[in-house]
């Protein structure tokens, strides 16, 4: 399917219309910037709405940082199957956490 031309097509004009990649590449680079206070800060926040969820029933693996250091929350919800925009637990473990823009790390 990745290799399907019309998916790549589509792929593009998704990202043309939504500005998608430009979106991550400025986390990316925002991320790149972070100090390691900044960093540990961060990673603080995103072990606590696991710890949170882990609270609430959900079975997660333990979040893995990236490149830049910062633990990944997103990937972990994602390998997990938690959406936070369907899951009622999920998004009052990011409220409480005060992450509730998303799962962004």
């Amino acid at each position: 399917m990745v290799e399907d031309p019309a998916y790549q097509d589509a792929l593009r004009r998704c990202s043309a219309e939504t500005g998608i990649a430009e979106l991550r590449d400025e986390l990316q680079e925002s991320r790149t910037s972070l100090t390691p206070e900044q960093v540990h800060a961060e990673n603080q926040q995103i072990l606590a709405v696991a710890d949170c969820l882990r609270g609430k029933g959900l079975d997660l693996d333990d979040p893995v940082q990236d490149e830049t250091g910062v633990l990944n929350l997103r990937q972990t919800l994602m390998a997990s199957e938690v959406d936070p925009r369907n899951d009622e637990r999920a998004r009052e473990c990011l409220s409480e956490v005060g992450l509730a823009r998303g799962a962004s790390g």
